[in-house]
């Protein structure tokens, strides 16, 4: 128990102090002071039993504080239009620059983003849902930290459709209702392959899923997703394949988790294409043994994990 009589001395220290003026644990003097007046006390050594319980009490308080304080982020989290959790990642469907890193923002002209109407974040977030249950369970969390979704990006006036940084890890991509659903899913996983690229760079060698590109393509908009025999016959789905070695592996992996129609048994003809589709399976099975052939074509062919 500790008693205080307050003295009118006047305090010479900085008001709103509070120092320890000698004594020893079993009996103390305790300076305080607030305002210039000086409250005095005294403070008696409790025994060791009741030093345990009051202990054991501030613990427990403690942790029932911290354990409240989680839970209502966590369901806020779950349970908010514009921010939540899907298997452990944060996926924000903001209406500002706010999320994005600090360096983008410092861009001139700084980028600019229209956020996800209302009416349309249900079908945003079951999308996303469906996009990472294309996944084996846990193993997103493990390389993506939050997923950031708009309907228009746009940087240096020219709009996009998905990005990635690094630190930490994010993936920027764009959600319309009024556009194909495929290619939005598409380039989630595309932007998701970035993000291992870079991350894992001795098993993309060891792979060997550093495509050799030729003849790459110098076109814009939506030509970058025209396909056509030649294309295919050289190892490329599309001509944004042939943008560069990382856009190449990027085409595939999208391909492969969204289940696009153009399946394994329609890739057969084409030995370059087949070839780059196996290696790529090969750089997943390095990172987590539960991928393999048979797990893409189940997932091309609807099937979630």
């Amino acid at each position: 128990m500790l008693t205080a009589v307050p003295v009118h001395d006047r305090c010479t220290g900085p008001q709103n102090c509070h120092r320890w003026d000698g004594g020893t644990i079993a009996a103390r003097r305790e300076t305080m002071c607030k305002g210039g007046t000086t409250l005095r006390g005294r403070a008696f050594e409790l025994s060791p039993s009741e030093n345990i319980v009051r202990s054991l009490r501030v613990i427990g308080l403690l942790i029932l504080v911290v354990a409240v304080v989680f839970l209502i982020r966590a369901k806020r989290l779950q349970t908010t239009e514009s921010e939540f959790l899907i298997d452990g990642i944060r996926v924000l469907l903001p209406d500002d620059i706010g999320p994005m890193p600090a360096e983008w923002k410092r861009e001139i002209p700084p980028p600019r983003v229209v956020g996800i109407p209302e009416s349309d974040k249900e079908a945003a977030r079951n999308l996303i849902s469906d996009a990472l249950s294309r996944y084996p369970k846990g193993f997103l969390k493990k390389h993506v930290t939050k997923v950031i979704v708009y309907e228009w990006l746009i940087f240096q006036g020219d709009l996009y459709a998905g990005g990635t940084y690094y630190e930490p890890s994010t993936v920027f991509i764009t959600f319309r209702n009024d556009a194909e659903q495929f290619w939005i899913e598409h380039n989630f996983h595309a932007e998701v392959s970035s993000l291992l690229y870079h991350k894992f760079p001795e098993k993309v060698m060891a792979a060997g899923v550093i495509y050799e590109i030729s003849e790459a393509a110098d076109v814009r908009g939506d030509g970058l997703l025209d396909r056509d025999e030649e294309l295919l016959e050289r190892g490329y789905f599309y001509q944004y394949a042939t943008l560069s070695p990382e856009e190449d592996f990027n085409a595939i992996c999208g391909t492969l988790f969204a289940g696009f129609p153009f399946t394994w048994q329609d890739a057969a003809p084409y030995k370059r294409l087949t070839s780059k589709m196996k290696r790529t399976v090969d750089f997943f099975t390095s990172i987590d043994s539960r991928f393999s052939v048979e797990y893409f074509k189940q997932v091309g062919e609807g099937g979630r994990r």
